[in-house]
């Protein structure tokens, strides 16, 4: 680009929005009322990057407009094989426009027009008032406008964090052809998402190699008898409609007038950051809040923009800061003047993202809220903070990181008081990615933070039970445990030979060998070599996702699919285990040390990473393999505590099922009972494969388990799979009204709770897409159980812990993986922790049915049941 210059940035805002929303797919960002708004970040948060990376001059932002376009009038099939975007994707939208209004950023769209053709109109028209044009788009047909003075922004490709700025010559890179012959490219392609019919037979090397010798698509036509015969067939079939594919695919570069581009308007130097700052707030995103602050030019300064909505407690999370670097001596004398449970903010900076391994570079500490005190990790600082910190209220946002930091570096009596991610994840429990905070800013937002608990009834749980599960987190993380490397040795030998063999029988089946891992040899091998049914379809055609290859193992007798299932689960627990292990083994403590998080699931459940432990396969060969390599030190035994049927026992609770209820109240084996009430036979008299189909039925339910899944899952037929359903919710009708129960509480308040409180919200149970309804509905469900289950193990996790540290024993509390607990116990003091595990977990919470736990020793953790 020209350094003498004005450039205008053209934001293609329908590809910007899709692009936010898809990125948080998995783990969708939501504000404070539940609702998702993935793309409202996502869009602004591109927004501030360009602005602070780029610092153009000019800023607009080009929008669809809603209904059909002159495309569709030409062509009555344009787009009409797309699917219709998520309801919570368009929710987002007018929110988006208010906030681009909020802030005076241009924002255009046209009736009857697409958002391409005004960034093409615009474009023109910057061109012709000497500025230069940057398009920040993914889209390709926008690079037929690429030219000395225009440019495109394209998103960064997999692996790669920054746009990539497009000119004439990365066109030629990306696609072999030049700029203006982008149009013609596209005509011969067609455009599937589009609807745009192509030259049926040319691929993309078809398509470069015909413009490479003929520069355009009209002169291979004028020359048509020189073509190759296929090359000239296909071209000749096309003729009726290529022409229509061109006009498709040519954006408009006149559809707005002149009067309404006004490039004074669209100067960035316009835009209102304190507004953006309020309005970033009010979707509870602080972090953007921040990028817009910094963005404030002084002539804009106010500190009406620093404060939270006048009801609330101030929390003055953004009130000027006054950062200031101490020394020890002067660290000690603000310290010392502190009384005894006196709060302190605190920020540890480390060197990189394992705490287990890292270096402090930097604390930061807050005794008021409006100083930040920096300090360096240093020795003198150390023997300050051991001093008083244990005496003191530590609080920031990720305590157990903080701490686990500390204690290393060798503060070992310090414990979390109030971490501000756990409060916001109890208000919100959908939230998986939390804003960074400093110090001041935890510290400020505490009262407020306890205040909306408290008015939802969460306050109990934050203090009671997850700031105390803080603490005892904390210290398995650093006890970690032993791994026996040289087994896995073993078993990676092994899996790489079974990988093989699998491999090699795909290639058998299907005549030929090809790359089991690519999507698209795998769509062509399934879908056209073996015409096995499609499902689900992708932007890269139809879906080959683990979900798509169960249904087709089930409902097809073709064993491919089973054969690739079976490729990719070795394939997986050799890269993510048996070969990555080894490598996250600490080498100061000779000990694999996971992190457990507690906002890592909307239920409640604790979940894993680095590794993620609740992945390892529990009842296959395989998984008992890896976990042999889990072993106890020297002169300890590993011993497991298992809750026994946790959530049927939470479902026959909550329930109130007479059925469920008795079955486990006389000891029953409740998969047997189910199956004889489900075949009315007597007990005695159910097979393995009933006793199987019933188990299978009984923890169905509480996942909202659907006839066809049902189906599949005991290879019957669909019919017999509502039948078994239905019969089941007439045996077990508490159950069944149970269930409905919970679904209309749901839709009425929009959010469902478990035993103890713990609130999540299900806004797309109002949803009018039936799908979107349905999982909902079994996410309503579920949670009501499975976050009951996490409830009673967290209680039983602090009742262990606290009379382990009564008796002063030398056992620890190692791993928590779903419903079983992990200890490496000396071997004297095996029978004093049974007795005292199944104690605490069966009396952890009182409920109409017995809690049960099994309880086994061993030396390796696979040994065990």
């Amino acid at each position: 680009m020209s350094e003498n210059k004005k450039r205008v940035f053209i934001v293609d805002g329908y590809g910007q929005i899709y692009r936010s929303y898809f990125a948080f797919m998995n783990n969708p960002l939501k504000d404070r009322e539940g609702n998702n708004v993935s793309a409202v970040y996502g869009f602004f948060n591109t927004i501030i990057s360009l602005l602070r990376q780029y610092s153009p001059e000019y800023l607009v932002v080009a929008m669809d407009a809603k209904g059909k376009t002159f495309r569709h009038e030409m062509y009555d099939q344009y787009k009409a094989n797309r699917e219709k975007a998520p309801e919570d994707l368009h929710a987002q939208v007018p929110v988006i426009n208010r906030f681009l209004d909020g802030m005076h950023i241009p924002h255009f769209s046209r009736e009857g027009m697409e958002a391409d053709d005004i960034i093409a109109t615009i474009a023109r028209k910057a061109s012709e008032n000497n500025l230069e044009t940057v398009m920040v788009t993914g889209d390709k047909d926008l690079l037929q406008l690429v030219r000395s003075d225009v440019f495109a922004l394209r998103p960064p490709r997999k692996g790669e964090k920054e746009y990539r700025l497009c000119a004439e010559a990365e066109v030629r890179e990306l696609f072999g052809v030049e700029p203006n012959q982008i149009i013609d490219y596209l005509t011969i392609l067609g455009d599937s998402s589009d609807n745009v019919p192509g030259i049926n037979g040319i691929g993309e090397k078809g398509a470069v190699k015909l413009l490479a010798e003929y520069g355009s698509l009209s002169n291979a036509y004028l020359n048509i008898d020189s073509l190759a015969k296929g090359i000239a067939a296909k071209l000749e079939a096309a003729k009726d409609h290529v022409e229509l594919s061109r006009t498709l695919v040519t954006l408009k570069d006149d559809i707005l007038p002149d009067d309404q581009i006004d490039f004074s308007a669209f100067e960035t130097s316009h835009i209102d950051w304190n507004e953006a700052i309020r309005l970033f707030r009010s979707i509870g995103s602080e972090s953007l809040a921040k990028a817009a602050q910094r963005l404030v030019p002084a002539s804009q300064f106010s500190l009406e923009a620093e404060q939270e909505e006048p009801e609330e407690p101030k929390e003055q999370v953004s009130a000027p800061v006054e950062e200031k670097r101490v020394s020890a001596d002067e660290l000690e004398a603000i310290l010392s003047a502190l009384g005894k449970d006196s709060p302190i903010g605190i920020q540890v900076l480390l060197s990189e993202e394992d705490e287990m391994r890292a270096a402090i570079t930097e604390i930061h500490l807050t005794c008021d809220g409006r100083t930040e005190l920096v300090v360096c990790p240093e020795e003198g600082v150390k023997a300050v903070l051991q001093r008083y910190l244990p005496a003191l209220r530590i609080i920031g946002m990720d305590l157990k990181r903080a701490v686990k930091a500390l204690r290393i570096w060798g503060l070992t009596d310090i414990k979390p008081y109030a971490d501000t991610m756990l409060a916001r994840w109890l208000l919100e429990t959908s939230i998986s990615r939390f804003d960074a905070e400093d110090c001041c800013t935890g510290f400020n937002s505490l009262a407020s933070l306890e205040k909306k608990l408290e008015e939802k009834g969460l306050l109990s749980l934050f203090w009671d039970m997850e700031m105390p599960l803080c603490d005892i987190l904390c210290n398995m993380e650093m006890e970690g445990i032993l791994l026996d490397c040289n087994h896995l040795k073993v078993i990676e030998a092994d899996i790489e030979s079974r990988i093989e063999e699998v491999q090699g029988a795909v290639y058998e089946l299907c005549g030929k060998s090809f790359n089991l891992n690519s999507p698209k040899q795998l769509q062509e091998v399934l879908f056209v070599d073996r015409n096995l049914p499609t499902g689900k379809k992708t932007k890269s055609g139809f879906s080959t996702d683990s979900e798509v290859l169960e249904d087709l193992s089930y409902s097809t007798e073709d064993p491919v699919p089973a054969l690739i299932l079976q490729y990719r689960v070795l394939s997986k627990l050799l890269g993510t285990y048996v070969k990555t292990l080894p490598e996250l083994v600490n080498p100061r403590t000779g000990r694999l040390h996971t992190t457990f998080l507690q906002t890592g699931t909307a239920t409640g459940r604790l979940s894993s990473k680095n590794p993620n432990l609740q992945n390892i396969p529990v009842r296959t060969d395989e998984g008992r393999k890896i976990r042999d390599a889990f072993v106890p030190k020297k002169g300890c035994t590993l011993m497991s505590a298992d809750y026994s049927q946790i959530e049927l026992v939470v479902l026959s609770h909550v329930s109130g099922d007479v059925n469920l209820r008795s079955a486990f109240l006389e000891g029953n084996d409740v998969h047997r009972e189910t199956a004889a009430k489900m075949f009315d036979i007597f007990p005695e008299m159910v097979t393995p494969e009933q006793r199987r189909m019933a188990k299978t039925i009984n923890f169905g339910i509480m996942y909202g388990m659907s006839p066809f899944r049902l189906a599949g899952e005991l290879k019957i037929s669909l019919k017999s799979a509502k039948e078994f359903i239905e019969r089941y919710f007439e045996r077990y009708s508490g159950v069944s009204a149970f269930v409905e129960k919970v679904k209309a509480q749901a839709y009425e308040d929009g959010f469902v709770r478990t035993a103890m409180g713990h609130i999540r919200y299900i806004p797309e149970i109002k949803s009018s897409n039936k799908t979107v309804r349905s999982t909902a509905e079994r996410v309503a469900v579920n949670t009501v159980i499975q976050g009951t289950a996490a409830e009673i193990m967290k209680l039983a996790m602090m009742a262990i812990d606290r009379r382990m540290r009564e008796l002063n024993l030398k056992s620890r509390m190692l791993l928590q993986v779903h419903d079983e607990v992990i200890f490496e116990v000396p071997e004297e003091e095996t029978e004093q922790m049974k007795d005292l595990v199944r104690s605490c977990m069966e009396n952890a919470m009182k409920l109409s049915v017995p809690l049960k736990v099994g309880l086994e020793t061993a030396g390796r953790w696979g040994e065990m049941h």
